[in-house]
């Protein structure tokens, strides 16, 4: 039997399972240990694996029995009389880092650190926003305007010769009345010249890393550190709009007679966002706490997770909603991807 399936259990959990129950016998599978805040014993049968020193003879003291499994079986050979108790399995520290992603809305996951010293960052990328329950427009709030590319380049338009994004000469149509693109207000940071030509240089994508660097808010860019940290957070922004759309419109569908197809994908979808966001935040951690070398394996982690999701995509691109989330998928994928350059 496994460590973790076998939980200590202190005598004053044990008393207070017990009480009224003085005919029977506890069995634990597993460690009794004592409790100091406990001054008074009462008269206890107890059969476990083990018993602490100070437990046993606590228990003894007060006219119990401290009993091995060898014992039991030969006074109650068919456990009668007996109850099974088990200490608290999920009390564990590890288990407060599962669940969902950190700073997700509606997580109370705890992140990891590597201390809680003034220095050291948690591993969330900045305060998530929670979607309005009635309409996605709402999109348009503090934490998702940090999203600073040109939306515009999302839903359809070109660049030019000049390398420029020509603006398209019709709104790009709406594919539900839920779905509504948000209208950004961008407050432009100073981004140096030299750098951001040093930085979008190597990219396979210069126009969209030129736009990212010299039309955002995150944070001024003197190095390619500060470049590289934008990029991430950018792509970590986009992750996090796509993973709230996704989120809606399986809210608003939930009593609805829902395509299958369009379900099946926006469930695959939804949870290969939840963990790329995970990752996204993980890099942007090891980017400014280290090690160094995270930083490429989370970005390519979360390169995986959007393929993953458009592979899911197969048979959907006909039905609008998938549409919706192929495009705004491939645009999750041209910021990370110009984030690993």
């Amino acid at each position: 039997m496994s460590k973790v399936n076998k939980p200590p259990i202190s005598l004053s959990r044990l008393i207070r399972y017990m009480s009224a129950k003085d005919d029977k016998i506890a069995v634990v599978v597993g460690t009794v240990t004592d409790d100091v805040r406990v001054h008074e014993i009462p008269c206890l049968k107890v059969t476990a694996l083990r018993f602490t020193e100070t437990a046993r003879a606590r228990i003894e003291k007060a006219g119990g029995e401290c009993l091995t499994f060898d014992q039991l079986a030969l006074r109650a050979p068919l456990g009668q009389n007996t109850i099974l108790l088990r200490g608290p399995k999920n009390s564990r520290e590890a288990v407060k880092h599962f669940g969902k992603a950190p700073g997700v809305p509606h997580s109370h996951t705890k992140p990891y650190v590597r201390s809680k010293g003034r220095k050291f960052e948690k591993a969330r990328v900045f305060d998530y926003c929670v979607l309005d329950d009635e309409t996605f427009s709402s999109l348009h709030t503090p934490c998702v305007e940090s999203f600073v590319v040109d939306i515009h380049f999302s839903f359809g338009n070109e660049v030019g010769a000049s390398g420029r994004l020509s603006p398209m000469t019709e709104p790009p149509q709406t594919i539900s009345p839920m779905i509504q693109p948000p209208e950004p207000q961008p407050r432009a940071r100073k981004a140096n010249p030299d750098v951001v030509a040093k930085a979008c240089d190597a990219s396979q994508l210069k126009d969209i890393c030129v736009l990212v660097l010299e039309h955002q808010d995150i944070s001024e860019v003197n190095d390619l550190k500060q470049a590289t940290f934008v990029a991430i957070m950018t792509a970590s922004a986009g992750a996090v709009t796509t993973s709230n759309m996704i989120k809606t419109v399986r809210k608003k569908r939930h009593n609805q007679a829902a395509d299958g197809i369009e379900e099946v994908t926006l469930v695959n979808c939804a949870m290969n966002y939840v963990s790329l966001v995970k990752m996204l935040s993980e890099a942007s951690s090891a980017l400014m706490n280290g090690p160094e070398s995270d930083v490429m394996v989370g970005v390519k982690a979360a390169m995986t997770m959007v393929e993953t999701c458009d592979k899911s995509i197969v048979d959907g691109r006909d039905n609008p909603i998938v549409d919706q989330v192929v495009k705004m998928n491939e645009r999750v994928r041209r910021f990370c991807s110009n984030a690993l350059d």
